[in-house]
């Protein structure tokens, strides 16, 4: 339409470079892609580690192309390991959304408000291929 209820005048694609938000890991890949539309991002990553430092830290996912809006923003969140390479999240880390912070997500678990996960609890090395969507200002 060419109204300006209608108009769609920010429009943004690109690329990004996903890394593990704290602590010292080596990687051996790290691709990631973003949509912007509006006030709406959608990210897309895959990470593949080498090795994981220790790091007893919150886990999240640093480096997000545009900072989340404000406040603490939940998002939804979906998350795999990579396929055909090493899985670097366990049995028993499951993401079931996230909290947009600045220019991390930390990974959240049901109704958690924080601390849900720590990168001690990946994997020595392996991948994990995600996305998800936010809100930015």
């Amino acid at each position: 339409g060419t109204g300006t209820a209608n108009k769609l005048d920010d429009y943004e694609e690109g690329t990004w470079t996903p890394i593990l938000a704290l602590g010292s890991h080596s990687y051996s890949e790290q691709l990631g892609k973003y949509t912007k539309i509006g006030n709406q991002i959608t990210v897309w990553g895959r990470m593949i580690l080498s090795s994981r430092g220790s790091n007893a830290s919150e886990l999240g996912i640093g480096g997000l192309p545009i900072a989340g809006v404000g406040s603490p923003y939940a998002c939804t969140f979906g998350m795999t390991n990579t396929y055909g390479i090493a899985g670097l999240l366990p049995e028993a880390i499951a993401p079931t959304g996230a909290s947009i912070e600045g220019s991390i997500a930390y990974l959240r678990h049901q109704f958690a408000t924080n601390n849900s996960y720590h990168y001690n609890q990946l994997n020595s090395a392996g991948g994990l291929t995600f996305a998800f969507t936010y809100m930015t200002a």
